[in-house]
């Protein structure tokens, strides 16, 4: 945490001074507990620790304590949108600080990054619109390092995620089956890209749009695409 943001709790209390709110000592617990966190965080989890703490809370309150923070500049609240579940996660907002996201869709964990030659690109974008920004979030989804590490070299196709691209290695099934598919212009070593994984799975075959059964994509054996 940077030097200056170590005052963190004294900011809030001087804000709620200053509305005329007064935080109870459940409250002021809470927010003791957020204070001390180093990484995003949901109103779940974020009750999970402080009844560890001993502190009697239930997820409504502090959710609301966590949306205060937010008000008050001192949170950042962010919505992730992992494969069709919408998760809403807490950070401290340091007011130096930016960074950037990365989600993972399998385990749902988020990284921090920051890279400067993001920040210059989406700079020169702007001015090259005549373009005035105020501020922007960017989150890349993807499949994390550990998670792309668990997966076999060949999977169903009704295992990949949404977004995700892969190349077709083997398609399992009768002679019939497979000139149905190849009908469809799904053949070896083509790859695709999932559009939707929410049955029928709807994949992108070159310049086409192809709907497939779950049964049908459980047949077809894909690998990812390594860039």
């Amino acid at each position: 945490m940077p030097e200056h943001e170590k005052n963190f709790k004294e900011q809030i209390l001087s804000i709620t001074r200053q509305t005329g709110a007064v935080l109870t000592p459940t409250q002021l617990k809470i927010l003791d507990i957020f204070h001390d966190t180093s990484v995003h965080v949901n109103a779940s989890q974020l009750t999970d620790m402080c009844r560890e703490k001993g502190i009697d809370t239930d997820e409504e309150s502090v959710k609301q304590m966590l949306d205060l923070f937010v008000r008050y500049g001192a949170a950042l609240r962010h919505e992730f949108h992992l494969d069709g579940v919408v998760s809403e996660e807490y950070e401290h907002r340091h007011l130096t600080d930016h960074h950037d996201h990365l989600a993972c869709v399998k385990c749902g964990g988020v990284q921090d990054i920051y890279d400067a030659r993001l920040e210059d690109a989406q700079s020169d974008a702007c001015r090259a619109n005549g373009f005035s920004p105020l501020w922007h979030r960017t989150v890349i989804y993807g499949i994390c390092s550990q998670c792309a590490g668990q997966r076999d070299p060949a999977m169903p196709l009704s295992f990949a995620s949404r977004g995700e691209r892969v190349i077709v290695k083997q398609i399992r099934g009768g002679d019939t089956f497979k000139r149905r598919l190849t009908d469809m212009g799904i053949i070896p070593n083509l790859e695709l890209e999932v559009l939707n994984n929410d049955g029928p799975m709807l994949v992108a075959a070159r310049d086409s749009r192809v709907a497939l059964g779950m049964g049908m994509a459980a047949k077809i054996m894909v690998s990812p695409k390594r860039d």
